[in-house]
């Protein structure tokens, strides 16, 4: 059997840098991300931006608006535990790691540390399920994923395109069914694009969201849904999965009215 359709699609909303590090944005994009049917929401923390250009190689600090206080994580746990949603985080920092384990109930790495083999392999001594994106990788350091993928079933590949917003003819949403993938990180902001990755095999999407009254200059914003499009997007989701099936061919019960027209016979 597909490992991929023994469950219900996975959408995972991502409020990426658009709560501009204040946790009452925080705790309402929680909400938001509930009310809109999604089934994880998924922050980005790291504890030191400078260290993290410079792990990056960055002259720029685009990791400002993630960078927020260690025991704002409980207020989020809380707070997704009592909306219904699941809490998930990416690191960027090895040290951070420890910290975001004790309250996530999945990790999230990010295209950009996807090849610090290192880095993964502490992800998976926690024993949680591990969404890891793709993006920037050709098809050699792909394929060292998806050994890691066989050896463990927590490790979840999701296609990507790291660019913001990302155009679409960067999506090749091709890939996602030609190698197997569990799913696709979605930067296209787009409300359709949920559902046409579904069509192509990802039984996880995760889509940037915003609030409506985002600073347009926030550089998440361009790539980000807003409530009304996060809510759009997640139908499209669950109709792209009813519309896909089962991949059984049988006859529907829509069907059986027309069924006594049928011409059939010959050899």
């Amino acid at each position: 059997m597909d490992r991929r359709a023994a469950q219900s699609v996975l959408i995972v909303a991502e409020p990426g840098g658009t709560h501009e590090g204040k946790l009452d944005r925080m705790l309402t994009m929680i909400d938001v991300a509930k009310e809109a049917g999604s089934d994880v929401v998924k922050f980005g923390w790291v504890s030191d931006p400078a260290k993290m250009c410079k792990r990056r190689g960055m002259d720029e600090d685009p990791m400002v608006h993630v960078a927020f206080p260690a025991c704002w994580h409980v207020e989020l746990w809380e707070r997704c535990k009592q909306s219904g949603i699941e809490y998930a985080c990416t690191t960027f920092l090895p040290e951070d790691l420890l910290i975001v384990s004790i309250f996530v109930s999945r990790f999230k790495v990010a295209s950009f540390e996807a090849s610090d083999r290192a880095f993964l392999r502490a992800h998976e001594s926690y024993g949680k399920p591990i969404m890891v994106s793709t993006g920037m990788q050709g098809e050699e350091e792909l394929a060292w994923l998806l050994r890691r993928r066989k050896k463990n079933p927590n490790v979840q590949l999701l296609h990507c395109a790291s660019a913001y917003p990302a155009p679409v003819d960067a999506l090749n949403l091709a890939v996602i069914r030609k190698h197997g993938l569990d799913g696709f990180s979605d930067h296209s902001g787009q409300v359709i694009t949920g559902g046409l990755a579904v069509a192509a095999g990802a039984r996880i999407v995760e889509a940037h969201f915003r609030l409506d009254d985002c600073d347009h200059t926030n550089p998440d914003f361009p790539h980000s849904l807003t409530p009304a499009d996060l809510r759009e997007y997640v139908a499209g989701v669950r109709w792209a999965e009813k519309a896909l099936g089962n991949g059984v061919k049988q006859c529907q019960p829509s069907e059986e009215p027309n069924k006594k027209y049928r011409v059939g016979g010959g050899r």
